[in-house]
């Protein structure tokens, strides 16, 4: 047989990140996916590629509820078609192994319909799994055997990261590398402008897909738009918010750097919702006799946030487009649900608090040097470069 590394793809993005990846040992990769747009694309580049097997036939029992799904939790599909998209991947994958040895599924972030039937099937078959995600560190990404995020096993059981060593010379010179970057005009990758026209095309040949009934319906084609800004879409305009803020002349103050009401790890790894943080925030720096900084993610388009922290902006309530960075390190305090920027604020030697779920709760100065150095895999992310997918070998072996 045939030795394998599956890989389930939903997105185009993903795709293109994990088609880099090369193997030795006469391990090959193989793609499978529910969206036409990614399999047109990898099809294109020569991969070994397979949509979903669309069927009613099943290989299990019983399948588990699905609502802590990002598509269930959005509204984006109906209970029946969570169903039906997850026994098409778990069919497709018994198919496969039938003809295949599979080694390992890679699987991008965890919380969707189709990775809970990748984890499910790897579970019942033996077989393992990686679960990646992106960790905003530049050159490094996160990979994990268990999960992302809460699901994580540096989150179920954070002691792990112990038994790891690193040199403080190697970190102190990591820190001083990326202060560089970071103070310098910095531009997350991910925050670049998309071509739009691309993006529209990839949204409607998925949507194609969906309607001629080659794939599983899994995402709302309006709510694709919307983020895509098509129909100009007015937001609440924050007329309060303040540019190019001198933090330096505050003396300190509580920075609430939000988060997009949607982002997957509020709606999945958290209880607390953006007003939550922000009340939270409010009657915190007022205890503190602190100015309170927010600021909104860019890419937030949910107007009843907008409109409410614009209602807030006043003496001791800022609401800033300022630099992040410079926020942070101008800051006494830092409060966050769970993003990357209370990372950033450890790194500073930041006090940080943190409402949501997630591994960063547990780190010390230790712990933090460690997952940065020792931890994440060295992958730029965003990148063409080939990635040498036997470096995860202790994983797959």
């Amino acid at each position: 047989m045939k030795k394998v590394v599956v890989f389930y793809i939903e997105e185009i993005e993903r795709a293109r990140f994990f088609i880099r990846f090369e193997f030795h040992n006469n391990i090959k990769s193989l793609f499978i996916t529910n969206n036409l747009t990614v399999y047109l694309y990898l099809k294109y580049k020569c991969k070994n590629i397979c949509l979903l097997n669309i069927s009613n036939e099943s290989h299990i029992t019983e399948i588990p509820n699905l609502n802590n799904t990002i598509e269930r939790k959005l509204g984006y599909c109906s209970k029946e078609n969570g169903d039906k998209l997850y026994l098409s991947v778990y069919n497709s994958l018994v198919n496969l192994k039938n003809e295949y040895e599979i080694k390992c599924i890679f699987i991008w972030n965890g919380n969707k319909i189709g990775d809970y039937a990748c984890k499910y099937f790897s579970q019942k078959n033996n077989i393992k799994t990686l679960f990646f995600e992106i960790s905003n560190i530049p050159g490094k990404i996160f990979v994990d055997e268990e999960g992302t995020n809460k699901n994580s096993s540096l989150f179920l059981n954070p002691e792990k990261i112990d038994k790891l060593n690193y040199n403080e010379n190697e970190y102190q010179n990591w820190k001083k590398e990326y202060l560089k970057i970071k103070t310098g005009n910095f531009i997350l990758p991910q925050s670049k402008k998309r071509n739009k026209l691309l993006a529209l095309i990839s949204i409607l040949i998925s949507y194609i897909g969906i309607l001629t009934g080659i794939s599983v319906k899994n995402f709302c084609l309006w709510s694709k738009l919307k983020e895509l800004n098509v129909f100009k879409v007015n937001n609440y305009i924050l007329l309060k918010a303040t540019n190019n803020i001198d933090t330096k002349n505050l003396k300190g103050y509580v920075f609430v750097p939000l988060q997009v009401e949607n982002d997957t790890q509020v709606i999945i790894n958290s209880k607390v919702s953006l007003k939550t943080l922000i009340d939270y925030a409010i009657n915190y720096a007022k205890k503190e006799k602190l100015k309170l900084l927010i600021k909104p993610h860019p890419a937030e388009r949910n107007n009843t946030i907008l409109k409410y922290i614009n209602n807030l902006a006043g003496d001791d309530i800022i609401v800033t487009n300022s630099n992040t960075f410079e926020l942070i390190q101008n800051a006494r305090i830092v409060i966050t649900i769970n993003s990357t920027v209370g990372l950033e604020a450890l790194i500073l030697n930041k006090y940080v608090i943190f409402l949501g779920d997630t591994f960063y709760k547990n780190f010390d100065q230790e712990r933090l040097k460690k997952y940065l150095l020792k931890y994440l895999i060295n992958i730029e992310y965003f990148s063409n470069d080939k990635v040498d997918g036997s470096s995860l070998i202790k994983y797959i072996s």
